[in-house]
C-alpha cells in the first residue's frame, strides 16, 4: 500500500520511508514493544490509528 502523504510532521509530508526509519530506530534502541508502536507513530507523524497500523504491517512484511 502506498502511504505517501498520509500525514504531516512540522509541515513536511510524511512518507513510508520516514516512518520505517523511525520504527527501525525504536527497534534498535529497544524503546518499545514493536507490536504496540502504532501509538508512537500516531503521535510522532500526526496520522490516524489505521494508517499507523498499515505502516507497521508493511514494515513487518519487510517493505521498508
Amino acid at each position: 500500500m502506498d502511504m505517501k502523504g498520509a500525514g504531516t510532521m512540522q509541515g513536511k509530508v510524511v512518507t513510508q520511508r520516514d516512518v520505517f526509519e523511525y520504527l527501525n530506530s525504536l527497534r534498535k534502541h529497544g524503546m518499545v514493544n514493536m507490536m504496540k508502536a502504532n501509538k508512537f507513530i500516531v503521535e510522532r507523524f500526526n496520522i490516524n490509528e489505521k494508517q499507523a497500523r498499515e505502516y507497521i504491517s508493511n514494515w513487518i512484511k519487510g517493505e521498508g
